[in-house]
């Protein structure tokens, strides 16, 4: 399976299964045979819905076909190849930052590291909130995860209105919202 959704960023809802033999998809979508109110004998020949997960979902695929025919195989390319280097300066900045650690490789476009305070305190705890905090801003939208018992804030660059400003941007936030944190701020008095 494959979700054009993520890393195109086209609408939720278009993802595609694809197959060699044609087959393997009508036993896969059996549920053309059963589901009677919405299969009709007299479309079945076109019916593209028996042959989806998705039974009356047919063409979720033109959102792909038309975005496809408009950027290009060079396109999509170029935005992809944008995200990783976007990715890149964003671990690079999370390097350059005595209180920002990488919780591990970087894999693809996603970019997990946590903010490590100046004093001892629970860093599960700190993270917890950090993320917390910058999506009660909304002016960034970041995951929060695990990597063993450590929660760690998970960015994944995947929207082509992002830039290294915005990631700067970002970074500061993280910093900013982490000092708070450490400072004993409250949520409420901070922002």
């Amino acid at each position: 399976c494959w979700d054009a959704h993520k890393m195109m960023g086209l609408p939720l809802i278009c993802s595609a299964f694809l197959v060699k033999q044609p087959e393997v998809l009508a036993k896969v979508c059996a549920h053309g045979n059963v589901a009677h109110y919405l299969f009709h004998e007299s479309s079945k020949e076109h019916d593209l819905g028996r042959y989806s997960l998705q039974c009356g979902r047919r063409n979720d695929a033109l959102k792909l076909w038309l975005a496809w025919r408009e950027c290009g195989d060079a396109g999509w390319a170029s935005l992809v190849e944008d995200y990783v280097s976007l990715a890149d300066h964003l671990q690079a900045r999370v390097d350059d930052h005595t209180n920002l650690e990488m919780m591990s490789s970087r894999v693809w476009t996603n970019v997990c590291f946590r903010y490590v305070p100046r004093k001892d305190v629970d860093l599960n705890e700190i993270n917890s909130e950090l993320r917390l905090r910058i999506m009660q801003n909304a002016d960034f939208m970041v995951s929060r995860s695990n990597i063993g018992e450590d929660v760690v804030i998970r960015s994944v660059i995947s929207n082509p209105g992002i830039t290294t400003s915005t990631l700067d941007a970002f970074i500061d936030e993280v910093l900013r919202i982490g000092n708070d944190i450490e400072q004993g701020l409250p949520r409420e008095t901070a922002y």
